[in-house]
C-alpha cells in the first residue's frame, strides 16, 4: 500500500521540492492554510505531516491541538525557522517526532521523511538527473520560477551524462536549439538565476559547496559542480 504523506507548508518551493523528490513512493498532498490541514487530516490520516506550525490562517500547533481532541493522531516532522521550547516540552501528545530548523538541506530533510515514515528500500534522490538537479538547485533556493531555472537543470542534466562538456560551445549551443533561441540569452538567463539565489538563499549553504566563493559562481562553475553531485547521487 502506498503510504501517504501531509505537506503544510506556506513554502511553496519546498513543498516543489518534496513532491519532486518523493512523488514515486507516497501520495502527496499540500496545504498552506491551518484550517485547510486540520480538515485533510479529518479526511484521511497521513502516515506522516511534514509540518512549519507558521501556517495562514491557523497556526499548525493549533490545529494539531484541535486534531488531538478530535482523537486524529499521525506522526508529524516539524520542518521550520522557528522552533520554540513548547514544540519540544510535549512531543507525545502532538505526535511530534523530530524538528529541523529551516533553511536546511533538502537530501537530510529526504532521508529524515524515510526513516519516519518507514520506507525501506529507498535511496534518498530519485534516479533521475532532471529531479535531482532542480531538488539541489531549491535546496540553495534558486526561484523555480525564473526563466533560466530549467535552463539549468538542463545544463546539469547533460554535465551528468557527459562529464566531457563545455559550457560555452557544447551546452549553450545545445540548450538554445532545444529552446530556440540564441547562446547569449541562455548565458544571460542561468547567469540571472544563479544572481537570485545567491542573494536570496542561506549563505553559509552555498559557501558550503562553494567555499572560496566570494560572489556567486560562474555558469560552469555551478553546472560542474551540481553535475558532481548528482552523478555521486545517482551511483
Amino acid at each position: 500500500m502506498v503510504k501517504k504523506l501531509l505537506i503544510a507548508d506556506c513554502n511553496e518551493e519546498l513543498q516543489f521540492a518534496l513532491k519532486q523528490a518523493l512523488q514515486d513512493r507516497f501520495e502527496i498532498r499540500c496545504c498552506d492554510d491551518g484550517h485547510y490541514m486540520l480538515s485533510l487530516l479529518k479526511q484521511d490520516v497521513p502516515d506522516l505531516l511534514i509540518l512549519d506550525p507558521l501556517l495562514k490562517n491557523l497556526d499548525g500547533i493549533s490545529a494539531l491541538n484541535w486534531a488531538a481532541e478530535s482523537g486524529v493522531f499521525t506522526k508529524v516532522l516539524i520542518v521550520s525557522s522557528y522552533l520554540s521550547e513548547y514544540l519540544y516540552a510535549q512531543p507525545e501528545r502532538l505526535g511530534i517526532q523530530y524538528c529541523i530548523r529551516k533553511p536546511c538541506d533538502i537530501n537530510a530533510l529526504i532521508a529524515r521523511i524515510l526513516d519516519l515514515s518507514g520506507t525501506p528500500n529507498f535511496r534518498p534522490p530519485p534516479q533521475d538527473p532532471r529531479k535531482l538537479a532542480t531538488a539541489f538547485q531549491l535546496s540553495l533556493q534558486l526561484d523555480a520560477q525564473h526563466h533560466g531555472f530549467p535552463y539549468l537543470v538542463d545544463a546539469i542534466a547533460m554535465a551528468v551524462k557527459d562529464p566531457s562538456l563545455r559550457i560555452t560551445k557544447d551546452i549553450y549551443p545545445e540548450l538554445a536549439k532545444c529552446y530556440r533561441c540564441n547562446t547569449d540569452h541562455i548565458e544571460r538567463s542561468i547567469r540571472s538565476a544563479l544572481e537570485v539565489g545567491w542573494k536570496r538563499g542561506d549563505r553559509e549553504l552555498w559557501l558550503s559547496h562553494f567555499p572560496n566563493a566570494k560572489k556567486r559562481p560562474r555558469n560552469g562553475e555551478f553546472v560542474f559542480h551540481a553535475a558532481a553531485i548528482v552523478r555521486q547521487q545517482m551511483e
